[in-house]
């Protein structure tokens, strides 16, 4: 299965299903992809929304994807590490943003 991407861009629905999941708004949604509009915006999360076994399949198979892919092609060390680096900043920053 490929990645199911908003009509017209190449971000893919997963890119906007995570941020939703992290209580971010469609307005901040908005601010990191501004060529998608606020009524397809809208659309979408209302999709998202209303789809939910779907939206749980379609993660879990990009999961699947993400697993093979690594497997078949390992990341460098350093890229690992840089990796966990980043995933942790922003574990960071969405705590910060909680506690404020």
């Amino acid at each position: 299965m490929e990645a199911t991407c908003v009509r017209g861009t190449r971000i893919g629905l997963d890119v906007l299903i995570w941020p939703l999941r992290r209580d971010e708004t469609s307005a901040d949604l908005l601010r990191a992809f501004p060529s998608i509009g606020a009524q397809r915006m809208k659309g979408i999360i209302s999709f998202i929304e209303q789809h939910p076994e779907a939206i749980e399949q379609y993660l879990d198979d990009q999961a699947r994807l993400w697993e093979e892919m690594t497997r078949q092609f390992p990341m460098p060390p350093d890229m690992l590490r840089r990796l966990a680096e980043a995933r942790s900043r922003e574990a960071q920053s969405r705590e910060e943003k909680l506690s404020v």
